[in-house]
């Protein structure tokens, strides 16, 4: 994780599937599982997700509206579905 900065990772626990072969393996001790899951968290929170990004032009697609405080905000996504939020300009509804 550290070596690619994911800037999106689904950390969860394992959960063997009855009948397949991971049903079969022996269960791990459950503080060693929460031990990995948190490391694993605290290597996610340390990545500077999006400071790659920064002085760089991206094209996003805005798709949505909608309000934070009494503010109009405007939601959109790049290709790579990263998150891009600003405040309300018509014109990049266009």
């Amino acid at each position: 994780m550290q070596k690619y900065q994911f800037p999106v990772v689904n950390i969860s626990q394992f959960y063997p599937r009855p009948g397949t072969a991971a049903a079969k393996m022996d269960k791990l001790p459950t503080h060693t599982v929460k031990e990995r899951s948190s490391r694993l968290t605290k290597v996610f929170h340390s990545i500077d997700k999006f400071g790659r990004m920064v002085g760089r032009e991206y094209r996003v697609w805005f798709n949505e509206k909608e309000t934070s405080k009494g503010i109009i905000l405007l939601v959109g996504h790049t290709k790579n579905y990263v998150k891009v939020v600003l405040p309300f300009q018509a014109e990049l509804l266009l």
